[in-house]
């Protein structure tokens, strides 16, 4: 949490939660069968809303998606439209 809040001192006001593979805190739409936010994934997502961030969700796994989007604050960002992204 320490380099996040170090980031958002920075100037940072948007962190893409994963990209092509899961990790730590959400899973990747990249990877079959990945997973959600993980308990750290759900404090990185409460301290962004605090700090006012805003969370990119497009790349993340349908799980995580759909848990990030239950939540109380639906601060977030997302670039493309999930069908679009299948489309080469």
């Amino acid at each position: 949490m320490r380099l996040l809040r170090d980031f958002h001192a920075l100037g940072v006001r948007y962190m893409t939660l994963t990209h092509s593979n899961s990790n730590n805190w959400a899973g990747s739409s990249g990877q079959e069968g990945a997973g959600g936010l993980t308990d750290f994934g759900r404090q990185v997502v409460v301290e962004m809303n605090r700090l006012g961030m805003m969370v990119d969700i497009s790349h993340v796994s349908d799980k995580t998606f759909w848990m990030r989007w239950r939540s109380p604050k639906r601060r977030c960002l997302r670039r493309i439209p999930r069908a679009a992204a299948f489309h080469r």
